[in-house]
């Protein structure tokens, strides 16, 4: 695990074309693998960058430490290299603030997200109960409210532990955990409560 993250303005230089790519991060070597992953599966919307990823060669440049000034000073960088009619892959001046995914890039990632296939495939590894399962849960569920309880201080039997817990103004958990205690004794309402078989 790495103990520091370089933090700052980085730049991807095309050793082919001799084509820049500046970005910022807070954690520089994170952004950079996520570049890798992204050309992988296409997933951003610099396709031409992505495309030429195989070439690139990487130039890391620290310029601040602070987070505040990344996005003034990626901005400035890309001024500068524009300025200076150097070929970029950037396709904005930069910066993070008050952004949002295009419209092809929201497709693109819908497109290799095939929601389908996950729930397909959760269902397969038992993630989501079948019919079946759902039935006898909500049996097994509504068996457990039905069991009679009686207060013992009273002698008042209930038809449900739920019917008891409204009578009462309380939790049905409370009244099941009196029952299943080997006390059965509740202090918050100083009563004791059992099952009845």
């Amino acid at each position: 695990m790495r103990k520091h993250k370089l933090s700052g303005i980085y730049c991807l230089v095309n050793k082919s074309n001799n084509k820049y790519y500046i970005g910022q991060s807070v954690d520089i070597q994170r952004r950079l693998s996520q570049h890798f992953h992204n050309a992988k599966y296409q997933l951003e919307k610099n396709d031409l960058l992505y495309r030429d990823m195989q070439c690139f060669d990487f130039d890391i440049q620290i310029l601040c430490i602070s987070y505040n000034d990344l996005d003034n000073l990626e901005r400035l960088f890309i001024q500068k290299f524009k300025n200076n009619n150097i070929a970029l892959y950037n396709k904005d001046n930069g910066g993070n603030k008050n952004k949002s995914l295009s419209k092809e890039t929201r497709l693109l990632i819908s497109k290799n997200c095939n929601y389908k296939k996950v729930v397909e495939n959760r269902r397969k590894k038992g993630y989501w109960f079948t019919d079946e399962q759902k039935e006898k849960l909500a049996k097994a569920i509504k068996d457990r409210c039905s069991v009679k309880v009686k207060c013992v201080e009273n002698n008042k039997v209930f038809e449900s532990i739920k019917d008891c817990a409204d009578f009462y103004n309380t939790s049905s958990t409370l009244i099941m955990l009196c029952c299943k205690s080997k006390t059965h004794y509740s202090r918050k309402l100083n009563m004791h409560f059992e099952y009845l078989q």
